[in-house]
């Protein structure tokens, strides 16, 4: 009699992703209605592995970087004002470019 020899399961080989694959399952994640574990299960996918890289894309700084040209205010600040109501109704004008001066105003009418 000949012994049959059990057949071996071939090696699981590990899958990669590229990352505009792993941007565009992230992004499904984000959709109204959708959730990780649903997404997960629509792409065979474990829902472990999509917080795995939604934590390594938060970490991840951003590489996309807008140009952007400062240039001096259209208005100028002396000229204006903020308001300010007290909750007694008092009405107060404060000059926006003090305005920092007046957090410590504030405090001494509070007290």
């Amino acid at each position: 009699m000949d012994q049959l020899t059990p057949s071996l399961p071939a090696p699981k080989t590990r899958r990669r992703f590229t990352p505009e694959f792993k941007a565009m399952i992230l992004k499904a994640c984000k959709e109204p209605g959708n959730s990780v574990a649903g997404v997960a299960q629509k792409y065979n996918l474990n829902a472990n592995l999509l917080h795995k890289w939604r934590r390594q894309f938060e970490q991840e700084p951003a590489t996309d970087f807008i140009p952007l040209t400062v240039t001096t205010p259209l208005i100028d600040q002396r000229d204006q004002t903020v308001r300010i109501e007290l909750p007694n109704g008092t009405v107060i004008h404060w000059p926006a470019d003090r305005i920092m001066e007046s957090v410590d105003w504030l405090k001494v009418m509070q007290s």
